[in-house]
Formats: C-alpha cells, structure tokens, sequence
C-alpha cells in the first residue's frame, strides 16, 4: 500500500490538484447527486471509482451534462474513459482514503448505513462553489453520482472499470 506523502514533500502542484479538502468537496457532492435518486449514501468503494474519474480531465470532460444518459451507454460510448482507468484508481487510492478521513473528521461526510458515505456540511460547501470552476466540478461530481446510482451493484461497476474491488 503506498502511502500518501507529508504536506512538506509534495510538489505544490499535487499538493493542490489532491489536497483532502478538495477531494472531500468533490466526494461530497458525488454523495448529494447519488442520494438524489436512491436516497441513501454512497457506497464507500464507489469513492475509489469516482475520484479517479472526476480528477483526470479527459474523463471529466465525457462526463454527459445530465444524468438522464444511462451509465451503461455512456461508458459505451466513451470507452477511452476505461484506457489506463486501473492503474490512475490504484495510484489515487491513498489520496481517496485521505480524503474519506478528512470528510469524516471535519464532518464533512459521515458514514451511513453498510458503509455508505453520507454528505454533511452543505452550506460550508455552498461559499466553495461559488468559485466558477469548483461548481463546474460540483455539477460533474453530482452528475457522476446519479449515473452510478443507476447501477445497483457496485461489483459490476468495478468490472465495468476493470477493477477488482
């Protein structure tokens, strides 16, 4: 398992683009969108699926603008989003973890029922998404939450990613 570096020896660059509270922000508001439908939280692997997906920007940028697409259909029609997809989730696997612990820790997420993520903290998170490109990444999170939701079963989304959970 590889560990995530200390604040001091990390290139201010990841430092910035990984930092837990911008991971927490974004895992938050996956949470929101994925309640949206099903009303209960995320299941805690699918966090390992989605920041991966919202932190690359060639997947963020296939993401569909609303979530009436199925999810499905849109990793069929965007298959590039699968290229290199297990080997950015392993390598972003510590910085998931961080930011889970992070959410919990300020309450920014908690935990649900079997180990679902919940989100709390929505109007701290509203003065964050006043910023144009962190609501742009609000939306994309919360659309990414929706369309996970349409799959019951998160063994088929990891094999559908090509992950083994």
């Amino acid at each position: 398992m590889t560990a995530v570096k200390s604040w001091a020896r990390r290139p201010p660059d990841v430092a910035n683009l990984f930092n837990p509270a911008f991971c927490t922000a974004l895992l938050n508001r996956l949470a929101v969108g994925f309640q949206g439908d099903v009303k209960q939280g995320v299941p805690y692997p699918l966090a390992f699926v989605a920041l991966p997906l919202l932190l690359h920007p060639g997947s963020v940028a296939l993401l569909p603008p609303t979530a009436r697409t199925k999810f499905h259909a849109w990793i069929l029609d965007n298959p590039q989003v699968l290229f290199g997809f297990p080997e950015r989730a392993r390598a972003l696997a510590p910085i998931v973890r961080e930011a889970v612990s992070f959410g919990l820790r300020y309450e920014i997420l908690g935990f649900g029922a079997e180990k679902s993520l919940v989100p709390l903290a929505p109007s701290e998170l509203k003065r964050w998404e006043k910023n144009s490109y962190n609501k742009d990444l609000s939306k994309n999170a919360q659309t990414l939450g929706k369309l996970l939701a349409q799959v019951k079963d998160v063994p088929t989304i990891f094999a559908l990613f090509g992950v083994r959970p």
